[in-house]
């Protein structure tokens, strides 16, 4: 079995600060994902509605009912 490397050094202890400032970091980062995921949504949608608004002079044209030719 594969054991894990042997390590000299004890484990660093980051202070308060350093703490703090890897979680705003960290709080960057994820409000950028989230931000982006949002953008992207909006896209999927209006791209959506784009190909829907092409689609439904298609369907209607081809309909066989007079009422919604």
């Amino acid at each position: 079995m594969n054991q894990p490397p042997v390590n000299s050094e004890p484990p660093k202890h980051l202070s308060n600060d350093e703490l703090a400032t890897d979680r705003t970091e960290m709080a960057k980062y994820r409000s950028r994902a989230a931000a982006d995921r949002t953008l992207m949504a909006w896209i999927r949608t209006c791209l959506s509605l784009i190909a829907f608004g092409f689609g439904i002079p298609t369907i209607v044209r081809t309909s066989e009912y007079p009422i919604i030719s």
